[in-house]
């Protein structure tokens, strides 16, 4: 197995280590991170359509998001249809403002632990 190949395989976990490490402070990790990122961006989601989107397990999903809510991270309702709906709390904004140095310096970590060309392929897309 070449090095790269060798390193490939390891480097997702130990990519996931450097970001819940700067992310830790503000009370989150990168799994909780994506989220909250993709709420930004989305504005509202059904539960359903989160786990879609992020290809997240029903029940990693579900015990991410009473994580977050019980965080004051999100808040979650139910639409008059009986459907949940998951949207940012006030915290929330805050807290994926405030981690922007924290994922940038991870991305930093990231790339001197990685190199060069696993860097480039693992990190194409900035916060």
């Amino acid at each position: 197995m070449t090095d790269i190949r060798r390193s490939s395989v390891r480097a997702p976990c130990a990519t996931t280590r450097l970001y819940d490490e700067e992310l830790s402070p503000h009370g989150i990790g990168i799994a909780q991170m994506n989220l909250l990122i993709a709420l930004g961006a989305a504005g509202e989601l059904a539960p359903s359509q989160i786990g879609a989107f992020l290809d997240i397990e029903k029940s990693t999903l579900s015990r991410t998001l009473r994580h977050l809510e019980a965080g004051g991270f999100i808040e979650l309702d139910r639409n008059p249809d009986g459907t949940l709906a998951a949207r940012l709390a006030p915290r929330a904004e805050r807290t994926i403002h405030e981690c922007r140095a924290a994922w940038e310096r991870a991305q930093r970590r990231a790339r001197e632990t990685l190199g060069p060309e696993l860097a480039a392929i693992l990190l194409a897309k900035p916060l």
